[in-house]
């Protein structure tokens, strides 16, 4: 990042106009700092709360820059003492809320209320935060970034279009195996059916069949037994 320098590279008219000379090109982020101490913060007690939305004063206060914000209170000597952030107060730096907040040490014991200087850093072309479209934009941005699949290093390798269709891909695969799977089974279920009923089935029409052939024959060869018997007891009485 490179820092202009006012008078050389922009100018700045009595109404805040920002005028850049020729010679600057590209993107430029423009942010401006806020001051007031007209906020005075009521008296706390343990756990309570005062919170204060700076989108009150101006809609642009909402993208505030990290750790640009402070904030100090003057004691009744004119000592001016920095709150600390997470101490004394919060910040939300995209919606621009400050909570201040009740602690051991805090400043805001006065019953009527203590004065403090508010300072920080915030964008001051456009408004950001809910609704803006920022996310849209990061995630839009990270179209072309290698984010999925991790080699044997940790890298990653693909984008997330490249691992979707990759992923497709794969489904397919191993959907035409699962249903090739599935046909090659039923085919050899189908088959074991088929012999089951071949060895469990009775016809009882075939059975009767079976019985009377049987009971022809063993009538044929009793009466051949029976002839034979005859013809031995001829030629020995002979």
């Amino acid at each position: 990042m490179v820092q202009l320098v006012e008078g050389t590279d922009y100018f700045i008219d009595t109404n805040g106009v920002v005028t850049f000379h020729s010679n600057v090109d590209g993107p430029i982020t423009v942010n401006s700092t806020y001051n007031r101490s007209e906020y005075v913060v009521p008296q706390l007690s343990p756990g309570e709360t005062a919170t204060l939305n700076l989108t009150d004063f101006d809609p642009r206060y909402r993208e505030i820059f990290k750790d640009s914000v402070k904030i100090t209170t003057t004691d009744a000597t004119g000592k001016e003492t920095e709150l600390q952030e997470g101490k004394d107060f919060d910040v939300n730096y995209v919606t621009g809320e400050i909570t201040f907040k009740y602690s051991s040490k805090n400043a805001f014991t006065r019953l009527s209320g203590t004065p403090v200087k508010i300072s920080f850093d915030f964008h001051k072309s456009g408004e950001a935060g809910p609704g803006d479209g920022d996310n849209a934009l990061a995630l839009y941005q990270l179209r072309g970034d290698a984010l999925m699949q991790s080699d044997v290093f940790g890298k990653s390798t693909q984008t997330i279009n490249e691992f979707y269709a990759g992923m497709l891909g794969r489904l397919g695969v191993e959907r035409n195996q699962a249903e090739s799977g599935l046909d090659t089974r039923t085919f050899a279920l189908q088959q074991l059916l088929t012999r089951q009923d071949e060895t469990m089935g009775v016809n009882l029409d075939e059975e009767v069949a079976s019985l009377i052939q049987y009971q022809h024959t063993y009538q044929a060869s009793a009466r051949y037994l029976s002839t034979i018997n005859t013809m031995l007891d001829t030629l020995l009485n002979m």
